[in-house]
């Protein structure tokens, strides 16, 4: 659930903000009335629903066509998929604003993507990565959303580490993204 739905937000997202402003149509929004918050939640809300859609998608074929246990509450699931997809257009919008280019995007996509995939303990657990790159995946949000994610389908979803998972993932959510207005504002003057 979590690579794939990181993998396609922060690809599909980063290039459309980037094609934007290279067919010049970001300069026709930022010339009409909408202010650049406007702007940027209209640029990132559709890949949200998507994002919700690729994860409902996959956890009702792991659930109800291979067996997956599933042991934690919905609401759970809701807010680590709303962490992790808002997580992906964060860091997708804050590199299409620097990106000048598709391509740009695209390549700076793939050199985020590896290490944040690497460095999140979805192929192996962070506690087997070598000390000195540990440190770096306490700044990956992707690291507690699958950290989440297993604990409430295996586990039940335990408060503590839950809450403490989640507000993790927001405060690094809102770091990115205030990066990403910071940047894309900068832009406009």
């Amino acid at each position: 659930m979590v690579m794939s739905t990181y993998i396609v937000l922060l690809v599909v997202c980063g290039m459309s903000i980037a094609k934007e402003k290279e067919a010049g149509t970001m300069e026709k929004l930022i010339a009409s009335p909408a202010t650049p918050k406007e702007i940027l939640l209209g640029k990132t809300l559709p890949y949200l629903m998507i994002g919700a859609g690729i994860i409902t998608f996959i956890f009702c074929i792991g659930v109800f066509g291979f067996g997956t246990p599933f042991r934690g509450y919905v609401w759970q699931l809701v807010i680590t998929g709303a962490l992790l997809a808002c997580a992906a257009l964060a860091t997708a919008t804050l590199l299409s604003v620097i990106a000048k280019t598709q391509q740009q995007a695209m390549m700076a996509s793939v050199l985020v993507l590896m290490p944040s995939i690497l460095l999140s303990g979805v192929f192996f657990p962070v506690s087997n990565i070598p000390l000195q790159f540990r440190w770096m995946c306490y700044f990956n949000p992707m690291m507690y959303c699958i950290t989440n994610f297993r604990d409430i389908m295996l586990k039940g979803g335990a408060g503590a580490i839950f809450w403490q998972n989640s507000l993790l993932a927001a405060l690094l959510c809102f770091i990115l993204a205030a990066f990403a207005y910071k940047n894309f504002k900068s832009t406009l003057n």
